[in-house]
Order: structure tokens, then sequence, then C-alpha cells
């Protein structure tokens, strides 16, 4: 069975973002980005490849200058 995201949560702060992602075999990762843009990633999950693009996207959206 392939890995998917079940949840998501993203709370966003006057110092960055901070949130986590659980997929659905269970496991989860935590995550932080600050005001620099530097992104803090802890957890049990088992496939970083879906977790990480998700993150960059809050990064970029956080960021991103229109």
């Amino acid at each position: 069975m392939e890995s998917s995201i079940t949840k998501k949560s993203v709370k966003f702060t006057d110092k960055g973002a901070k949130g986590y992602i659980k997929l659905n075999d269970g496991t989860k990762t935590n995550f932080t980005i600050d005001e620099d843009g530097e992104i803090k990633q802890w957890g049990n999950a088992s496939n970083e490849s879906i977790t990480t693009p998700v993150i960059t996207d809050i990064l970029l959206m956080l960021y991103s200058a229109e």
C-alpha cells in the first residue's frame, strides 16, 4: 500500500509557521518554519518524499511576494 497524507495542520505565526502531517500508515511528521525560512522537521514518518514537498510548498507560500 502506498503512503498518502490523511491529515495536515498548519498554524501561521508572526515568526513563521508550524504544524504536522499524518500519513495513512500512522506516522507523523512535525515541522516548523522560522522567520528566516529555516525548516526543521522531526517525527517517525516513513516516507519523507511525501511530507517534504508539502512543507516546501508551505515555505514558498509563506515567503512569496505578490
